[in-house]
């Protein structure tokens, strides 16, 4: 008898059937390291201090920058290269965009910089909602499209804060309250548009890039 229950793309495709040298062409060309078979077990990232001429660091200093009243000069930007958790990503995308049609968005997430490494290791973690803030649009991991609106999240009385770029999928945003544990049904995002967004699913999205200040 066959079963009617629907199975996620993982479970359609699990990895390991996919050869090494394909899982390599599915991660960013921009990314410094190859991918070895360790790479693919979890808490495993390499992080590439980016160059300061490069094109892509001038359009992200540009984009974090802008209108920003928190700060005005970076350190340095590290990009994150972890090949698990960014395959968990993609999986997520594919499985999201056949349910919720979702795109891709740029996002920023401020944060202390005592806390990047078991991000850049699991991932930001909606399970650990409203710490340090409040979670007035609901109880998973709030975003920004805006850097300059997130900066404030990065701001501590001993100047350890950092800001992460990240990628995060979106479909439909709904309104949510401090007590939202889920969207409504047909969406996927809670919050106030740009300003504000709130995600509540594993792995959608991956964090790029960690700015410094």
């Amino acid at each position: 008898m066959w079963s009617t229950q629907k199975k996620t793309f993982l479970q359609a495709y699990p990895t390991k059937t996919i050869p090494l040298a394909q899982l390599q062409s599915y991660l960013p060309y921009t990314w410094l390291s190859a991918v070895v078979e360790t790479d693919l077990q979890k808490g495993t990232y390499t992080v590439i201090t980016m160059d300061e001429d490069s094109p892509e660091y001038k359009e992200l200093k540009e984009q974090v920058l802008l209108n920003n009243s928190y700060f005005k000069k970076i350190c340095r930007i590290d990009q994150v290269e972890n090949p698990y958790l960014f395959l968990m990503y993609l999986l997520k995308r594919h499985e999201n965009y056949l349910e919720f049609f979702c795109k891709e968005e740029r996002c920023f997430h401020g944060t202390a910089a005592t806390n990047v490494d078991s991000i850049m290791t699991n991932n930001l973690n909606w399970r650990f909602f409203g710490r340090r803030v409040g979670h007035m649009h609901g109880k998973g991991v709030y975003f920004s499209k805006k850097a300059a609106f997130a900066s404030q999240y990065a701001r501590f009385n001993n100047n350890d804060g950092c800001l992460l770029v990240a990628k995060v999928l979106v479909a439909s945003v709904a309104q949510g309250n401090s007590a939202t544990v889920l969207p409504a049904q047909n969406y996927d995002t809670t919050g106030s548009g740009d300003e504000i967004l709130v995600k509540y699913g594993d792995n959608e999205f991956y964090p790029e890039f960690v700015v410094y200040f």
